[in-house]
């Protein structure tokens, strides 16, 4: 099975978080805009210098640089595909997402370089 109808399946099967681990960046973000164009899901990239923003959109939504305001911002909105780049690079956010759920997210994992 390809990696874009392995992601179809994660995201329609309404798996909660999906951890990709690929240094081809660009080529895992392409996927998800291919899989959110086939399934009718907007798309919103996350990144700690532009905040949250739908894919297409010159801005950000408002005051979601800061990751915990970006994921609570996700929390409120309704279904879409949430690309959260380098969320694990912010020390803050790991440490209080422990601290509030006693636990951290068990993420399903698609990992390697998307497929064409």
């Amino acid at each position: 099975m390809d990696t874009l109808r392995t992601l179809e399946i994660l995201i329609t099967s309404r798996t909660p978080l999906i951890a990709i681990e690929t240094l081809e960046e660009e080529r895992a973000e392409q996927a998800l805009e291919r899989v959110a164009g086939r399934l009718r899901i907007p798309l919103f990239t996350w990144t700690m210098t532009r905040g949250l923003r739908r894919s297409g959109a010159v801005d950000s939504i408002y005051e979601t640089k800061e990751p915990l305001k970006a994921l609570r911002s996700v929390a409120e909105m309704n279904e879409g595909i949430y690309l959260m780049k380098d969320l694990y690079r912010s020390r803050s956010t790991t440490r209080r997402w422990s601290a509030r759920s006693g636990t951290s997210p068990t993420p399903s994992r698609a990992t390697g370089a998307p497929s064409s």
